[in-house]
């Protein structure tokens, strides 16, 4: 069957993920689950190594929507850019 490689590579990351603790905390927010977790953790490394949450949103490429007038900013919520 074409999707038993698929199975497989999932049952491995689902595997990797119950003995990641950095994996698990991940899964508890809203909307993450395993795989998603598994591979932000993959992707990001240690997250200390970032400032702030800002600045990792920013390398992740999430940007905060902005109503800007003239000299006046107004960051609103945070949008995935494209």
């Amino acid at each position: 069957m074409l999707y038993q490689p698929v199975n497989e590579l999932e049952a491995l990351i689902k595997a990797w993920h119950c003995e990641n603790e950095a994996s698990q905390r991940l899964e508890k927010a809203p909307e993450i689950g395993p795989l998603t977790a598994s591979a932000l953790v993959a992707t990001v490394g240690e997250a200390k190594n970032f400032a702030s949450g800002r600045q990792l949103a920013a390398w992740l490429g999430l940007v905060p929507r902005q109503h800007s007038s003239g000299s006046k900013r107004n960051l609103l919520g945070m949008s995935k850019s494209v």
